[in-house]
């Protein structure tokens, strides 16, 4: 069956099966163990040591007395003890450090994420709008060559009658032509957008689908090289994890 696919639907594959995004996800939860192994400086250390013995005591050892005829040992019995210990770092200008770089790396790995979220969106989208241009540009290649087909059937009537020489019967058959060569070259151009597309959000690749948004023109709004600059200072995922390894 023809799978009906949508801008959103591909969009949500291509987060899916993407292993870039697998290996950020990856990197992000690394860099979350490697930040709370460095806040572990900064932490209290608790140490519990249990232990336990089996013991006798030579009450002569000691300077007890002991009654003639009856044994100064006495046992054997068991001891136990717990020992607990427990230590604080009043200052320690390394750990904090470390615990501040461990922060930074985390928050440069959760962008790298982010940007790599944000370049399989972009790439995806793309695939789409260029394969739905395309199936724009079959619809108006056809439209075309059915004018070209009106017309080399008019030519060919206008011969029968008379009126027309036989060049123009040949011009209009060559028009004809070229445009359903056109219609085949978008043709094919659409499918390897289609499979394109199919590749990059992990759909296998014998199956049809159907792209089912037809996205309409709208113009762009004007915008400023300052304010660009400022858009992409202020929204760049890549821009910001290289300023946070900066400060780590």
């Amino acid at each position: 069956d023809v799978l009906p696919v949508t801008l959103s639907d591909a969009i949500a594959r291509g987060l899916k099966q993407n292993l870039g995004i697998v290996l950020s996800e990856q990197a992000v939860r690394s860099a979350a163990g490697t930040r709370w192994q460095a806040l572990s400086g900064l932490l209290p250390t608790a140490v519990v040591h249990l232990s336990q013995a089996r013991e006798e005591i030579n009450l002569e050892e000691y300077g007890f007395p002991v009654a003639p005829g009856q044994s100064p040992i006495l046992g054997p019995f068991d001891v136990g003890a717990v020992h607990l210990t427990a230590s604080t770092p009043v200052f320690d200008y390394a750990a904090i450090q470390r615990a501040r770089a461990g922060g930074q790396a985390a928050s440069a790995a959760s962008h790298s994420f982010r940007d790599a979220r944000d370049m399989v969106v972009f790439v995806t989208a793309s695939l789409y709008l260029q394969a739905v241009t395309d199936a724009s540009r079959i619809d108006a290649a056809q439209a075309q060559m059915k004018t070209a087909q009106l017309l080399y059937e008019r030519a060919v009537d206008q011969r029968h009658a008379g009126v027309v020489a036989g060049i123009d019967v040949l011009r209009a058959q060559v028009q004809l032509q070229a445009q359903q060569q056109r219609v085949i070259f978008y043709e094919n151009e659409f499918a390897k957008q289609k499979l394109a597309l199919e590749r990059a959000v992990g759909i296998p690749l014998g199956q049809k689908i159907d792209l089912t948004d037809r996205v309409p023109y709208a113009p762009l709004g004007s915008m400023t090289l300052e304010e660009s600059l400022a858009q992409a200072y202020a929204s760049r995922e890549d821009l910001q994890s290289a300023l946070a390894l900066v400060q780590a």
